[in-house]
């Protein structure tokens, strides 16, 4: 980051702030909210929205999963980072992943994994920069 800091907020999404999300910059989510699928989502203890909010916007958010598992150790899945573009390149991306590394060492997790895809320059950029290794796997998916 350049220049003075940015007045830049990180918090996590429950139903006592969930109004934050009514004040959404363009292209922070993949499509509008559906209120159902969020009361859902804010009901499951696993899942994690973390939001960046800038002067009363959102203008980032994170969503994670915490996978706990019978033999091992919990680890947090990323499933999706998003920061509106006018608002990339200010550290809004490195300010969610540092909120939801501590999630993940308050949880317990072992590990923080995530997916993207290669031609996706910007996010990769960022997570080598937070020290996080690629790996090379085979991802399969099955529409319902």
């Amino acid at each position: 980051m350049k220049g003075a800091p940015i007045p830049l907020r990180v918090t996590r999404v429950d139903r006592r702030n969930m109004a934050l999300l009514e004040h959404l910059a363009d292209e922070v989510f993949d499509a509008p909210i559906e209120p159902g699928h969020l009361s859902d989502y804010l009901d499951d203890p696993c899942q994690h929205l973390l939001v960046a909010v800038l002067r009363g916007t959102v203008v980032g958010q994170l969503k994670a999963v915490i996978h706990r598992h019978p033999e091992k150790p919990p680890n947090l899945f990323i499933e999706e980072l998003g920061v509106a573009s006018a608002h990339r390149r200010l550290g809004i991306g490195t300010a969610l992943a540092e909120k939801a590394t501590q999630l993940a060492r308050q949880e317990g997790c072992a590990e923080i994994w995530l997916a993207t895809e290669p031609e996706n320059t910007e996010g990769n950029a960022l997570y080598a920069a937070l020290g996080m290794r690629a790996q090379h796997v085979v991802m399969y998916n099955r529409v319902l």
